[in-house]
């Protein structure tokens, strides 16, 4: 997905199998150590991300535990790096998924319209959700993620279990 993007890798992997997985070194600060440092570089290191699971949504093929320990952030040639780790677990979308998800994802957007978009992803996943996130319409992005994770018993496909968690840590970049 990576290759003709220098600023952003993805470490080789070594071996694999359900319980680990083990991949190149590659050097770097976690999100939070990192905007620490170099505070001056919050936006260039954010929007990295985000263009980052941008451009995994347009291919159609999602890290699917994208959260603040599996990405690094380093500055080479005063330009920030990315290097996303853990890439074994992935979820796979439908172009229909896809324009829906870039939608949720879109700055032009507001609240209420992202909040849509995300419902309309969601129920994409599972008909059960249809019915439960009708209530949720007025809701933020991220406050519908917490209740689906927090308040709701559904059963979410194990495929997009980890998702949940992705879609609240780039929610939290954007808003």
């Amino acid at each position: 997905i990576f290759v003709d993007v220098p600023i952003v890798s993805i470490p080789k992997v070594y071996e694999k199998n359900n319980d680990y997985i083990i991949m190149e070194f590659i050097p770097g600060m976690k999100y939070f150590e990192f905007i620490q440092k170099y505070p001056e570089r919050l936006d260039e290191a954010s929007t990295l991300i985000y263009c980052a699971f941008y451009k995994m949504i347009t291919q159609g093929i999602v890290h699917g535990d994208f959260h603040h320990g599996n990405f690094l952030l380093r500055l080479i040639n005063d330009k920030v790096h990315l290097t996303i780790l853990d890439f074994g677990m992935m979820c796979e979308f439908t172009d229909e998924q896809k324009a829906i998800l870039l939608m949720t994802f879109n700055f032009s957007v507001d609240d209420k319209t992202r909040s849509a978009y995300l419902i309309k992803f969601l129920s994409s996943i599972n008909d059960d959700f249809k019915t439960v996130l009708g209530k949720y319409e007025n809701a933020s992005a991220p406050d519908i993620i917490t209740k689906i994770l927090q308040v709701e018993k559904l059963v979410i496909p194990m495929d997009y279990i980890t998702l949940f968690v992705t879609l609240q840590n780039v929610f939290f970049l954007i808003t």
